[in-house]
């Protein structure tokens, strides 16, 4: 915000001019900085600043509008740097979210000590184990997720969230809602297991609650996470999905995982698929939760 400063300048005779101010020169800028310098050391002066930084000010005078920048102000006289040693032109917007993004991803250059190498969120995502998906089937008995649908007209109305325009599944926390996994082969129960991911936010993680994964569970668990087999009828399993009271509100990235155990091999294979839309989690006023 720009603030108007009218300088005030004393006359020979002793008392206060308020007339039109002249900028001064550069020689009587320099004595009057060097003697301000030392009138501030010794009666320890506070310094008058435009809201905490350099802020430009301006006077009107006879040749135009200078910009300048007053250091201490006392009862009659204010006292400028000159232009050429503070004032800076104003950024744009453009540059200013250009240099946001530098900090953020700490690529302000080499010349900054102590800082941190911090990536960004792309690369952090691209390093996440958890959020990395499979390109290829590497055993033919692993349980591999082809196809899902997440009824989205069915859940829609029951979570009170049909009238929206927006085309993705839009659910209410606290309420369930069923999602149906189609598979490459039949579910084994004994030899495949089932872990629903969702993960929310430009950088999850699951130590900070920004990753949650839910294994099937035989009975929901109201007020936390939780997925139980709804249907059941060969490759097609129809899951109901339960999400915590208290869950984050946001865009929740879906993902299906299956660990299955194959003859020969002590580990089992793992598989994870990512839903190429977002799922909608919005607060719930019907959950007690």
């Amino acid at each position: 915000m720009t603030t108007f400063a009218l300088v005030h300048r004393q006359t020979t005779s002793g008392r206060t001019d308020n007339s039109t101010a002249t900028p001064v020169t550069k020689e009587k800028d320099d004595k009057n900085i060097d003697v301000q310098r030392k009138r501030r050391s010794q009666k320890n002066h506070a310094s008058y600043a435009i809201n905490g930084g350099y802020q430009k000010t301006r006077y009107t005078s006879q040749i135009g509008l200078i910009y300048l920048k007053p250091i201490v102000r006392y009862s009659t006289s204010v006292y400028f740097h000159s232009k050429s040693d503070f004032y800076e032109e104003p950024r744009s917007p453009k540059d200013n979210r250009a240099e946001a993004e530098r900090v953020r991803c700490g690529l302000l250059g080499d010349g900054v000590s102590g800082r941190a190498n911090v990536i960004s969120d792309k690369e952090f995502r691209d390093k996440n184990k958890a959020l990395t998906t499979s390109n290829q089937q590497k055993h033919a008995e692993q349980l591999i997720p082809k196809d899902i649908n997440l009824h989205k007209d069915e859940n829609r109305r029951n979570h009170h969230t049909d009238k929206y325009e927006h085309s993705n599944l839009i659910v209410r926390r606290g309420h369930s809602f069923d999602v149906t996994v189609t598979f490459n082969r039949p579910y084994e129960a004994l030899q495949d297991t089932i872990i629903l991911q969702f993960a929310v936010g430009y950088r999850p993680q699951e130590s900070k609650g920004s990753i949650i994964r839910v294994p099937l569970t035989k009975e929901t668990v109201y007020g936390a996470w939780s997925v139980k087999i709804a249907q059941f009828n060969r490759e097609n399993v129809r899951l109901q999905v339960t999400s915590a009271a208290d869950a984050v509100v946001g865009r929740y990235q879906f993902y299906v995982e299956t660990k299955t155990s194959v003859s020969g091999s002590d580990k089992q294979e793992e598989f994870r698929y990512q839903y190429p839309e977002e799922i909608i989690v919005l607060f719930n006023p019907w959950c007690k939760g």
